[in-house]
């Protein structure tokens, strides 16, 4: 029984320790895709015919600030089933 508790802490110390890393970078990431974001979006509106490139540009930034943003929220469930699974284990 004790080396399934000791396997328990360092399960539950490394991946409380991962899911933070994971929780900042996305954030800041996000960040500087909001960025890019809010910079390119007076070219769409200024232009009447907008190059495909600046709407390809504008689609990829999207994309990347959901998935940085999807990657956190899953940070979060994680460190919340962590937290859960710690106050089942006591």
């Amino acid at each position: 029984m004790k080396l399934a508790d000791e396997y328990d802490q360092e399960f539950q110390q490394k991946y409380n320790t991962d899911l933070d890393t994971t929780r900042i970078f996305p954030g800041l990431f996000s960040a500087v895709s909001s960025g890019f974001i809010i910079q390119i979006r007076p070219e769409l509106q200024t232009a009447l015919k907008t190059p495909t490139s600046i709407v390809v540009a504008q689609s990829l930034f999207y994309i990347s600030l959901f998935t940085t943003l999807l990657a956190t929220l899953l940070a979060v469930l994680g460190k919340q089933w962590i937290m859960y699974y710690q106050a089942v284990d006591s």
